[in-house]
């Protein structure tokens, strides 16, 4: 039984290396639950941070109250590049210059089948999004258009109440990139 013989609370029928083990075991535990007194105070108590909060949002709510409003800054408008092709306007712009011949300029979203050996590219947002501006051109410039920029010249018409052009000549597409 030797060194371990003499701690009590040890059951009687533990063997020397249990009792060794059962002991570490129980020391590990001590310290591991006791604080090393490693940690730093905590140089404000939460209160007195939480009071600190809510005496400023009281302060705020009495200057709105008293009438001393901070107006809120407006961001400063991000520049729109105008567009490549001389005297263009961009694909959302078309709404506001339906009955016009115009060059519209915008990123062909989409590529679909239109009426006999034609297609619509759809420019700016796919269909069904009626912000998008669709453009019917012949098939065979159409189908190597989608993802490109392009530059499209024609009348600006209305097709149930959204802008599109009849744009059936090559004469009329500029790719730009």
């Amino acid at each position: 039984m030797g060194r371990f013989a003499s701690l009590g609370g040890m059951p009687p029928g533990l063997s020397s290396p249990r009792r060794f083990a059962l002991l570490v075991s129980v020391l590990m535990v001590a310290v591991g639950c006791t604080t090393l007194g490693t940690s730093e105070p905590s140089t404000t108590p939460p209160d007195a941070t939480a009071n600190a909060a809510r005496r400023a949002k009281i302060a705020d709510v009495q200057r709105v109250i008293a009438g001393n409003l901070n107006p809120t800054p407006l961001p400063q408008p991000t520049a729109t590049q105008p567009p490549v092709c001389a005297s263009a306007l961009w694909w959302y712009e078309a709404r506001d210059h339906v009955g016009e011949s115009r060059v519209i300029q915008g990123p062909v979203a989409r590529v679909r089948s239109g009426p006999t050996g034609s297609v619509w590219l759809e420019i700016g947002q796919p269909y069904p999004d009626p912000t998008g501006l669709p453009v019917l051109v012949k098939a065979s410039e159409g189908a190597q258009l989608t993802g490109r920029t392009i530059c499209v010249d024609g009348r600006i018409a209305t097709i149930d109440g959204s802008p599109s052009i009849d744009a059936r000549g090559a004469e009329r597409i500029v790719v730009v990139n």
